[in-house]
C-alpha cells in the first residue's frame, strides 16, 4: 500500500510537468481545451473523493 502511496507521490509531479510542456508546444486553439481535460481527468484520478 505505501509502494503504491510513494508512486503515486513520484507520477504527481511528472504528469504535471507532461501537461506544463504539453500546453507550452501546442499553438492549436484545440490544443489548451485537450490538455485542460486531460490534466482535470488525471487531478480528478489522484485526487481522493
Amino acid at each position: 500500500m505505501s509502494t503504491r502511496v510513494v508512486g503515486l507521490a513520484l507520477a504527481i509531479p511528472a504528469l504535471t510537468a507532461l501537461a506544463r510542456a504539453a500546453t507550452a508546444t501546442v499553438a492549436t486553439p484545440a490544443g489548451p481545451a485537450v490538455t485542460l481535460d486531460a490534466h482535470r481527468t488525471v487531478t480528478a484520478g489522484f485526487t481522493p473523493q
